[in-house]
């Protein structure tokens, strides 16, 4: 008895935990490109996320200074980051130094 790979792959991407997975690195370089829109690229590697859960991206700064900058435009920028997903993956960001 064989059974088809395309019935296969979505019951091992499931139990590797895989879609949260890609859909998080997805969500990393959508953040990598807004920041470079948003400021230059030069910037890009100073802001760097470093966890994603519960719809909220996590994102290290350099000092406070950025810190405040970036929590004053967190919703332009979360709504970024979901116009180019297509959906609502990111509701909040919260940043720290």
């Amino acid at each position: 008895m064989w059974t088809r790979l395309k019935n296969i792959i979505p019951l091992v991407t499931s139990r590797l935990n895989l879609e949260k997975q890609s859909e998080e690195q997805r969500i990393y370089l959508l953040w990598s490109s807004t920041i470079s829109r948003a400021y230059g690229a030069e910037y890009r590697d100073r802001f760097k996320p470093t966890n994603f859960r519960n719809k909220t991206l996590f994102v290290t700064c350099p000092n406070s200074v950025w810190v405040n900058e970036l929590q004053m435009k967190s919703g332009e920028l979360a709504g970024k980051i979901n116009q180019e997903i297509g959906f609502s993956a990111v509701e909040r960001i919260k940043f720290f130094c």
